[in-house]
């Protein structure tokens, strides 16, 4: 009988989760700069393309002279 005893368990550890912070090295800062500084001037790039696209359908529109255009929606 002794034989089909269990051996006694090890209580189990319970854990928690912990929000580690790390700390921001100037270096690390450094590159989240040159990856924002990326991403700025790529939106800086199609900003200018809009723009440019903007300008040129306004260029086609006021060069259409069919009547059923209303002048009030050029204006815009």
């Amino acid at each position: 009988q002794a034989e089909s005893a269990q051996p006694p368990t090890k209580k189990r550890k319970s854990y928690s989760v912990a929000i580690v912070m790390q700390r921001a090295t100037f270096q690390g800062m450094e590159r989240v700069i040159k990856c924002v500084d990326a991403h700025v001037n790529q939106l800086m790039s199609v900003i200018d393309n809009v723009n440019e696209c903007a300008r040129y359908l306004i260029k086609e529109i006021e060069l259409l002279t069919n009547p059923f255009i209303d002048a009030e929606i050029i204006r815009l």
